[in-house]
């Protein structure tokens, strides 16, 4: 059996796939791999499950926007739903942020749209 990192990720990969389940992680079937690769102890775990994780982490972060504002406003269902169709979200969380000042900053896995005025005096003074 091979003991590259390299392989490991690839065996990762391959049981996060079975995690999925219509492009939505399925908490159930991780448990179920989670709960497998304990039991049978397989060489690597330490290396399988952090890569695991990685996948998993990354796939929660797209599956959830995180709008931040200064005081938590109330969002009309219809610019929620036009959102989750958009992005393929399945949650939006909505913080408040004292920081703020005026505007709303906007998470969605990787990506970052700030429109604060903190951002837009920023990018006046560059």
């Amino acid at each position: 059996m091979k003991s590259s990192k390299k392989y490991y990720q690839q065996v990762a990969k391959a049981l996060f796939k079975k995690s999925v389940a219509v492009g939505a992680l399925d908490e159930k079937k991780a448990h179920q791999i989670l709960t497998e690769l304990v039991k049978n102890k397989p060489a690597g775990l330490t290396s399988i499950l952090k890569s695991y994780k990685r996948l998993i982490s990354h796939k929660l972060k797209q599956e959830e926007i995180i709008i931040e504002t200064n005081d938590k406003m109330t969002l009309q269902q219809t610019f929620v739903d036009n959102l989750k169709q958009k992005t393929g979200a399945k949650r939006i969380v909505n913080k408040s942020n004292s920081e703020i000042i005026f505007g709303t900053k906007i998470y969605h896995g990787d990506w970052i749209w700030d429109d604060t005025l903190s951002e837009k005096l920023k990018q006046i003074t560059n």
